[in-house]
């Protein structure tokens, strides 16, 4: 194996920022980066994740809630990205400082704007 990957849960950031977050009683178990490496950094590489601005401002406000704001308070949706901008990278941060050598990023949801 040449890696394991954090990507596991889009709604982190959301739920830490208080979005109520439901979970099935059969969610299987997670474990953190910090205890990934721990356990098998010296064998594989193991690969951090976050969700970009874009993708955790769908995740805090419903895809069709943001893109509504998009279009109608432009200004508001924009301190909502520099606002999650400033997380996402903390988030990045703390899990290369947990031992994370790479982070992954993904957006998604942004695909689904034009130019």
């Amino acid at each position: 194996m040449d890696v394991i990957t954090a990507c596991s849960d889009a709604f982190r950031v959301s739920a830490d920022l208080g979005g109520e977050i439901i979970f099935p009683q059969d969610k299987p178990p997670h474990t953190g980066v910090r205890d990934m490496t721990r356990v098998v950094g010296k064998e594989c590489m193991v690969l951090g994740w976050v969700d970009m601005p874009f993708a955790e401002a769908c995740s805090i406000c419903g895809v069709t809630g943001f893109m509504l704001m998009l279009y109608d308070e432009p200004e508001l949706a924009h301190k909502l990205l520099g606002f999650l901008t400033d997380i996402v990278i903390d988030f990045a941060v703390a899990q290369m400082e947990a031992g994370a050598p790479m982070i992954g990023a993904g957006d998604a949801a942004v695909s689904l704007i034009s130019l």
